[in-house]
């Protein structure tokens, strides 16, 4: 494989093993390309004469531990001081780099749970190499070919999982108010999925020996069912990799990136800042500003971007806590700044505990945010705003005359649903906008009525959705 067929195989920051105009990375290839940021570390990391270390980590997929005896190799060949990490995920790998004193560290994983694609991620002290550095890796790449089937390994092994979840016991135990110092998570109940993933440790190594109930499932769908069939204080359910998660209520179900972010939110004690790249709605900044004193910044890059975005922000004197994505990927500015979904439920649970102090629960949270009145604003961009929304709520009143669930009742100026326990109503607001108002008591199928509306007006091109679209 030449130069820019690797280069095509970058994405974000990583390699992957093939791309989709298939370019495939083979034995040969890997070998190559771990020499070359072999030689980037000793051009960009190492300040004196000293050899070089590398960690390196998979996760639980066959073939991550197929391309990690590649990676051996390579590593073997060059004269590097190699660390097994066995199966880990990258936080625990990148804190193993200052606990090991190593140059760099090497993260093989498959894209997803069922992918026959793995990835490959190089990362330093500073964090992960970003596009600009694996680009100039591959400009390291020695072409020479080598004969890697006699080449023998050897390596230390190291238990970095196992220090992971050890650092997350001790500050459960130094944070927490309990009497039962060793186990403090007594008596809280959580519903976890763990994808297949490496995130089962957080359960056997962190809140299980803490004297947390668990529940785990494996079936994701199941994690609203199990959390109110047990009193969950929270469903958690990871991603396969661990860098994500969404957290699902047993009151109000499965959290949208809304309400996450609203939570999330409550976590700070001062005022600080959040950045998203999801637009925040007026109904979400009004409760983060009024009830927790935090402001939002937006930047539309991807997560990893968005953790380097929160480092600038800082340096330049905002107190930016935390950079969450629409996918549920969070960076909190005390954990190095890294993505990570297991650090994300350590924060949350220390807020459960928090509030169980004061009698108090996640819905309880949930529940001011979720009481504010369910109305949106759609913006009119059309130049004839009064004939654009009069089109719309005729448009409106047939959709709703075609579904025999609800009454419609319509007028010059609205377009009334009423069922048996809720209302969803579009109305014209002094020719300049619409209004979406939905009444219910049931706080779970708000946001499948809002879904519903917001599929009907997608098709209207000269209205601006952006406070219902970024709900979700």
């Amino acid at each position: 494989m030449n130069k820019e067929n690797f280069k095509q195989l970058i994405v974000n920051d990583s390699i992957i093993s093939e791309s989709e105009n298939s370019v495939v990375m083979s034995e040969n290839d890997v070998f190559k390309l771990v020499s070359a940021f072999n030689e980037w570390l000793k051009n960009n990391v190492v300040r004196e004469e000293t050899n070089i270390s590398v960690s390196v980590g998979t996760d639980a997929s066959g073939i991550s531990d197929e391309t990690k005896v590649t990676v051996f190799k390579s590593l073997s060949y060059n004269k590097t001081e190699i660390f097994d990490c066995g199966k880990t995920f990258v936080p625990a790998l990148f804190k193993s780099i200052a606990n090991l004193n190593t140059t760099g560290a090497i993260y093989i994983s498959s894209v997803s749970a069922d992918s026959e694609k793995y990835k490959i991620e190089f990362i330093t002290i500073l964090g992960h190499l970003t596009r600009e550095n694996l680009v100039e890796v591959v400009d390291l790449i020695d072409e020479t070919e080598v004969d890697v089937s006699n080449i023998e390994t050897e390596c230390k092994s190291d238990s970095n999982l196992k220090f992971y979840a050890e650092m997350l016991r001790q500050r459960f135990c130094s944070h927490v108010n309990s009497t039962d110092y060793s186990r403090p998570l007594r008596g809280l109940k959580f519903v976890v999925y763990t994808g297949g993933g490496v995130s089962d440790f957080f359960i056997d190594k962190v809140i299980l020996p803490l004297g947390a109930e668990v529940v785990e499932v494996k079936n994701s769908d199941l994690i609203y069912k199990e959390c109110k069939n047990v009193s969950a204080n929270i469903g958690i359910k990871f991603n396969y990799d661990a860098n994500g998660f969404q957290l699902i209520s047993n009151e109000f179900g499965e959290l949208t990136k809304e309400s996450l972010t609203a939570l999330m939110s409550s976590l700070f004690d001062e005022e600080t800042t959040i950045l998203t790249n999801f637009k925040i709605t007026s109904k979400l900044k009004q409760y983060a500003s009024e009830q927790y004193n935090v402001s939002f910044e937006y930047d539309e890059d991807e997560a990893y971007s968005l953790a380097k975005k929160q480092t600038l922000l800082i340096e330049n004197g905002v107190n930016c806590s935390l950079a969450i994505s629409e996918d549920g990927y969070c960076s909190f500015s005390d954990n190095n700044f890294l993505i990570d979904a297991v650090y994300a439920a350590y924060k949350l649970i220390l807020k459960i505990i928090s509030l169980r102090s004061e009698k108090k629960t996640i819905e309880d949270i949930l529940f001011d945010f979720y009481n504010i009145e369910n109305q949106w604003k759609i913006y009119v961009n059309s130049f004839d705003k009064e004939g654009y929304i009069r089109t719309i709520l005729t448009a409106y009143e047939g959709f709703s005359l075609k579904n025999s669930v609800f009454k419609t009742i319509a007028d010059e100026t609205s377009v009334r649903n009423i069922a048996e326990n809720y209302s969803v109503e579009l109305r014209n607001e002094n020719n300049e906008f619409l209004i979406v108002s939905i009444k219910t008591e049931n706080k779970e199928i708000v946001y499948n009525l809002l879904e519903t509306t917001y599929d009907f007006l997608e098709k209207f091109k000269s209205i601006n959705l952006d406070e219902i679209k970024y709900v979700f």
